[in-house]
């Protein structure tokens, strides 16, 4: 049976002589083809060169094979017969050893020399498959897909709560009694998980009782209990040959092992892993992303030595690798392997160990949603897909971040067997596996690349979804038809940044948005470019396939660019003449491809970002502080007089950060004890009374009670815990608001109450808690929106209107009202957001394409009739509408004229798709702020619920057919049909649950039911029942059979 066909409609058929053939039928429909799917293994000729093999029949072999290193693992044929002498080497076990070769004729030598070596092959080095986020195209289109909606028919295979509507068939045996079907017993056990990583943090919070224990071993420098291991009391480290020992430094490469153990069994109020009661074994084999072979072989050994169930191999290469399969394939416990993160079909280009055709391994490719994610590998080689788009789990130090990739998905699968061992513990592997089967569903995308593919979906995983991630993606916003949502506003010297919906936008001077080597000189009107987005294609519109990330932050200053991620990463734009991109390199041109954005290198788990006057600063997860780019006055703070740093630099000295400011020469941190430190230059004060004209390493401020700590042009702010604001520092322009242009070395308070924010750069704008800006400072071009030019205000006025957001740049502002964005000052690279380059705003004005009127929907239907999504809205901006929607990989155009009072319509062609509820994105495109997240529910009229079924039945046996409905809402409004082959079955009673028994068509007594028409082979009723959810039997009807053998029965609900 198709799966995809059974995910439309389920029925059940309990009774005493067929109960097995169904229960049977299901099971095997349900794993055919979703799982079991592995290719029988045949050597070709390509992995017979990989290896040096002792065959009489093997052909002189080109070594100039693929190799890693000079590392060869040597396999034996006879484990206890004839070595190698060499004592260089390195015993694996006693069929593996390790050698270092230089010479290519000395393998063959050693090959010739030794009958009893099988096999020499490189020690390969295999590779972490966490998601190369520089390469990231996350389409935030990727959306859920609801298989029931309040007016659909449909079946529910899901796990967990779900309100999905199911029509069943129970067939009962002659007492009326449902058979029973008896659980297995749970099995008393916790599994152990093997994770061979890049190390776990073994001390962290949530894993404190996670993390598996040698009893047989004391921390003593001794071996007791024998292994051949000292000291082993949780794990091993088999790079370094020692116990797992966390060392600070190596933050970064801890930071995969413990994010992917926490998925699998991390448990607090933070997170929760699959299965808490799996103890993790810890197992380091890789170091910078990287392991050989035979580390990893040594790691399966002790693993399988020291009685662990699962294996977590959240890595691969594409070597074939003999050496590993033989090491996999030879133990009794289940592999889970990452699938691969290079959206590659590894059944053209295997990925290993997830390729190998091992009846251990279970592979895993990473879902987005209801779509496979865009980075995962697939193919039929594939047994299951879950979530790996973006997942919420621990890092070292008692911190958390969101990191995504298949090595995510093997995880959360690890986590799904060990919940399946626990339960059924003295199961063989086959049937463990068969269990996770049943588990799964088939995926219902329309995507091919998943064709066929089983899939645990997203409910059984969801606990450990990034929150952020799985709000701005699986949101089901019915409730309003907001396509503008600005959550942020930047401005820099000449250009603005803002954070919409999530995406980042960029406008004014093209320098500042694609550097000095791309392009050409063109500026940048509102809404400018947008990031993260590919250029539209000439030709078909439908070849458009759009790539985004999720923004969290934007920030700007001078001439360049940051933007956060949510998922941790820092990327960067614009000119880079000292490195302040934090590319490795000064200057430079732009990668190819419309989007100038490049990842800012060795930075992960980022929480907050700082853009300074040609520098950078990050902050990450474990409150560390990272500085890189012009160092000429210290502003990096890392006791350096260089004079810039293209790579980031950690700032040594300070304790745990919670935030981070950069001004225009030097940045301000805020410790989470409220400390206050500063570095960079200090001449003029921005850092208090300092002996010192720059400050190269943090310094401790002399200011308490702050919230809020500012840098500005050579001043600093601080907003204290009572909203009273307190600076020092440079006061050229009189941006201290203190009455005079005399620069400040003590920190006073300035003369203004109730701030809640402050942007400082030539200019100063304090925003306060009703919504009113006040500023002071420079003028010149009327930036203070005061309606003036005064070229220097040096005491505080207010700024007409009310806003929830202000920023300051070289010229320009910028403010955030309800009805969207408004700028004020110079507009000569069209920083202001406006065609005219020679404008001058005095006041806020709103930009229009950022106004909460230039587009908006007002309804959103569905022509169910015509199988048309129907978007209705407003425009005061444009003349004509083209617009798509976004379902998975679906993607749907229309367009439609804006008439004369300012309304437009646009039709959706839907037909393709399946009945059920979609989520959705709607977007004007390509580069136009307005973006909505909706859903629809689609219940074509010619589309049918159905279901059929064969079984054997005997003649003269009665069989009685109770119509089962759950969660159904709206019954009165189906209509059932019951279609049986009258060659076999007779119907004996049409309403089999009343009293009296009336067949004729019309209204039967004493029920709920209406019989609508009745023939030798059909039925067809509806219910009076009004509930507005129903489930349970809402009727039954009996047949006699009149001959031996299989018939078959169809339901329909429409």
């Amino acid at each position: 049976m198709n799966l995809r066909f059974k995910k439309k409609v389920s029925a059940i058929f309990l009774g005493i002589s067929i109960l097995m053939n169904f229960s049977n039928y299901y099971a095997t429909d349900m794993t055919s083809e979703a799982i079991n799917n592995n290719q029988e293994y045949s050597a070709t000729e390509d992995y017979e060169q990989m290896l040096i093999s002792n065959s009489k029949d093997s052909e002189d072999i080109d070594f100039e094979a693929e190799q890693n290193s000079n590392r060869y693992i040597i396999k034996y044929i006879d484990p206890q017969g004839d070595k190698l002498v060499d004592s260089d080497k390195i015993v694996i076990d006693d069929s593996f050893e390790v050698i270092t070769i230089n010479d290519e004729t000395t393998v063959e030598d050693m090959q010739n020399s030794n009958d009893n070596i099988e096999y020499i092959q490189p020690d390969y080095r295999l590779y972490l498959c966490e998601k190369k986020l520089s390469d990231d195209t996350s389409a935030k289109g990727d959306v859920d897909q609801v298989d029931s909606d309040t007016d659909d028919t449909s079946v529910d295979i899901a796990h967990g709560e779900d309100k999905t509507e199911n029509i069943n068939i129970i067939m009962i045996d002659s007492e009326g009694m449902e058979s029973e079907i008896t659980e297995q017993p749970i099995v008393n056990k916790n599994p152990v998980v093997a994770v061979i990583d890049t190390g776990i943090y073994i001390e962290h919070e949530a894993l404190e009782d996670s993390i598996w224990t040698n009893s047989n071993e004391r921390e003593n420098n001794k071996d007791e209990d024998g292994n051949g291991f000292v000291d082993d009391t949780n794990g091993w480290d088999f790079v370094n040959n020692t116990p797992i020992h966390y060392n600070e430094k190596q933050i970064v490469d801890y930071s995969h092992g413990t994010h992917i153990a926490g998925i699998i069994s991390g448990n607090n109020e933070n997170i929760q892993g699959i299965n808490s009661s799996a103890q993790i074994m810890p197992l380091k084999a890789f170091e910078n992303g990287v392991a050989f072979t035979s580390d990893v072989i040594r790691a399966i050994n002790y693993a399988e030595d020291m009685g662990a169930d699962i294996v977590n191999c959240s890595f691969g290469s594409n070597e074939r690798n003999a050496a590993l399969e033989y090491a996999i394939s030879n133990t009794a416990m289940i592999f889970v392997c990452a699938a691969g993160n290079n959206a590659a079909n590894i059944d053209d280009t295997p990925f290993y160990p997830a390729s190998y055709d091992c009846e251990n391994i279970i592979s895993v490719a990473a879902m987005d949603g209801n779509n496979l994610a865009f980075f995962s590998n697939y193919g039929k080689d594939i047994d299951i897909a879950v979530n790996g788009a973006s997942a919420k789990s621990s890092t070292p130090e008692n911190e958390y971040g969101n990191s995504c990739g298949t090595s995510v998905s093997a995880a959360y699968v690890s986590g799904v067997m060990a919940d399946i061992i626990a339960e059924n513990g003295n199961s063989d592997i086959k049937t463990l596996f068969n269990i996770l089967k049943d588990m799964a569903v088939e995926s219902n995308s329309d995507d091919p690349r998943l064709s066929g593919m089983a899939v645990l979906e997203l409910n059984y995983t969801s606990s450990l979804m990034s929150e952020e991630y799985e709000t701005e993606l699986y949101t089901d916003s019915d409730d309003t038809y907001t396509t503008l949502n600005i959550s942020q506003i930047s401005a820099g010297g000449y250009h603005s940044a803002i954070n919409v919906n999530n995406d980042a936008f960029i406008f004014g001077e093209s320098n500042a948005v694609n550097g000095d080597f791309y392009w050409g000189d063109e500026d940048f009107a509102a809404p400018g470019h947008k990031m993260f987005e590919s250029g539209y294609p000439t030709g078909d519109p439908n070849s458009f396939d759009p790539s985004s990330f999720i923004v969290k932050k934007v920030s700007t200053r001078g001439d360049h660019t940051l933007i956060l991620l949510a998922n941790g990463i820092v990327c960067s734009l614009g000119a880079n003449q000292y490195g302040q991109l934090g590319v490795g390199y000064v200057n430079g041109g732009i990668t190819d491809g419309y989007d100038p954005t490049l990842k800012v290198l060795g930075l992960t788990n980022i929480v907050d970002i700082a853009a300074g006057h040609q520098f950078s600063m990050a902050l990450d997860s474990s409150g560390r502080v990272y500085t890189w780019g012009n160092n000429k006055d210290g502003q990096l703070g890392i006791n350096s007089t260089y004079p810039f740093y293209t790579t980031a630099q950690l700032v040594e000295g300070l304790p745990k950060i919670k935030e981070i400011s950069a001004g225009h020469y030097h940045a301000l941190v805020k410790s989470v004890d409220g400390d206050i430190y500063g570095w960079g230059r200090s001449y003029n004060g921005a850092l208090g009374e300092q002996s010192l004209d720059a400050c190269i390493s943090p310094v401790k401020l002399d200011v308490d009670n702050v919230d809020k700590a500012i840098a500005g042009l050579d001043n600093s702010f601080f907003i204290k815990s009572d909203k009273t604001v307190y600076a020092c520092g440079a006061n050229t322009y009189g941006q201290l608001g203190d009455g005079t242009l005399n620069t400040r070395t003590d920190i006073f308070k300035v003369g203004i109450d109730n701030v809640v924010d402050v942007s400082a750069s030539f200019s100063t704008i304090f925003l306060t808690e009703d919504g009113t800006a006040y500023g002071c400072g420079a003028n010149g071009f009327g930036q203070l929106g005061i309606g003036s030019t005064a070229t220097a205000v040096r005491n505080i006025v207010k700024i007409p209107g009310t806003y929830t957001a202000v920023s300051t740049g070289g010229s320009h502002t910028l403010f955030l009202g309800d009805e969207g964005i408004y700028s004020a000052g110079r507009n000569q690279h069209k920083q202001c957001g406006f065609e005219d380059a020679d404008g001058i705003y005095l006041t806020p004005t709103l930009i229009s394409s950022f106004s909460k009127d230039a587009f908006k929907v007002t309804n959103v239907y569905v022509d169910n009739t015509n199988n048309k999504l129907v978007v209705e809205g407003t425009s005061n901006l444009y003349s004509s509408i083209d617009a798509r929607i976004i379902i998975g990989y679906t993607y749907l155009y229309a367009n439609s004229t804006v008439d004369n009072n300012g309304i437009y319509h646009l039709e959706y062609d839907i037909s393709s798709l399946s009945k059920g509820r979609y989520s959705f994105i709607f977007e004007m495109y390509h580069e136009y702020p307005y973006k909505l997240r909706h859903s629809f529910s689609y219940n074509p009229l010619s589309d049918n619920v159905a279901a059929e079924y064969s079984f054997n039945i005997e003649k003269d046996k009665q069989y009685i057919l109770g119509v089962n409905v759950e969660n159904i809402e709206n019954i009165k409004d189906k209509t059932f049909t019951v279609t049986v082959d009258s060659e076999f079955l007779t119907l004996d009673d049409v309403c089999a649950q009343t009293t009296k028994k009336d067949v004729s068509v019309g209204g039967v007594d004493e029920t709920d039911i209406n019989i609508l028409s009745v023939s030798a082979s059909q039925i067809k009723f509806k219910t009076n029942k009004s509930q507005a959810n129903i489930s349970g039997i809402i009727n039954m009807l009996r047949f006699n059979a009149v001959a031996n053998g299989s018939t078959t029965l169809k339901i329909t609900a429409e």
